[in-house]
Order: structure tokens, then sequence, then C-alpha cells
């Protein structure tokens, strides 16, 4: 887990999606379900979130736009440095990291989530030869 986590804090934020955030942390576990997609949030521009869950955790999160085209996200982890004497001075509350969605080059809503609920990388599709 706490290598997982120094993984995320060392990757940088990319910084041209400054939006305000809305926190996901409640809404992901208030809804978890074993399998299956959640429509989780629906903004005033009418983009639906939804999270994707398998065997309880989050496997994917998405969203569709008013035209019901599926925008697939990118994530901003902080950009963090752990430096401590004792163990006891590393800060221990969860790192948040952002959720964003863009089409066309703009970005059209950014959410916050806790980066441990963040859904695992996906694998790259098989090479044959």
């Amino acid at each position: 887990m706490l290598l997982s986590l120094l993984f995320f804090a060392l990757i940088s934020i990319d910084t041209k999606a400054q939006l305000s955030s809305i926190n996901l942390d409640s809404v992901i576990l208030k809804n978890r379900k074993a399998n299956g997609a959640v429509l989780v949030n629906t903004d005033e521009t009418g983009l639906k979130l939804y999270v994707v869950y398998k065997n309880t955790k989050v496997n994917n999160i998405y969203a569709l736009n008013n035209a019901g085209k599926k925008i697939i996200p990118t994530y901003q982890v902080p950009e963090t440095s752990v430096i401590a004497k004792n163990k006891s001075d590393i800060e221990t509350s969860p790192l948040k990291c952002k959720v964003c969605f863009e089409s066309e080059g703009k970005t059209l809503r950014c959410y916050e989530i806790d980066c441990s609920q963040l859904p695992p990388p996906k694998s790259p599709p098989k090479q044959h030869t």
C-alpha cells in the first residue's frame, strides 16, 4: 500500500485542468456494489459520471456527455516528496487525486478522489508476433 502511494506521489500534475473539483469519496463508498456500473453524479451540463465496480473495488471510471458519447478520464496525482526522519513524521492522510474529463481540448469537469480509489492501470493489449 505504501509503495503504491509513493508511486502516485512521484507523478507530476497536469496543470491545465485547474477547475474546482467535487469530492467523490463519500459517493463512491455509499454507492459501492459487488459488480457493475453505478451512476454517481450528473452535473449541471448533463455530464454523467459512472463508476464501475468489480469485486467491490473501483475498476473503471468514465463519463457520458449529453449525446451519450463515452469520455475516458485523465488522472492527476499530486506532486509530493516525502522526507521524514521518523516514521511518525509522515503524513498519513490519504492522497487526493483528480479525475478529469476533457472534450475537444477543453476540460469539462474534474472530480477529487482518494488516490487509493483510482482504478487499476489497464494492461496494454497483447501484440501477436
